[in-house]
């Protein structure tokens, strides 16, 4: 890019924040399958990866997610 800024729109980073969460939790899910894990360890593991993704965007861009999922 050159050193420019991107200038992705709202819209651009809530589908790259929904893809990447969404391919997180296709390998999540396979960990899960290759460990053997229970259901109850397998939904906590989601739940924690979902409010970290939501603790280190909202840190490092002071966006929370949920409140880009509103508009």
């Amino acid at each position: 890019n050159g050193g420019l800024k991107p200038e992705y729109t709202p819209e651009g980073f809530r589908a790259a924040i929904k893809i990447f969460m969404s391919v997180l939790m296709d390998k999540i899910w396979e960990l899960q399958q290759d460990e053997t894990m229970d259901m109850e360890v397998r939904e906590n593991m989601a739940f924690k990866a979902g409010e970290d993704l939501r603790k280190f965007v909202k840190t490092y861009t002071n966006i929370d997610c949920n409140e880009l999922y509103k508009s």
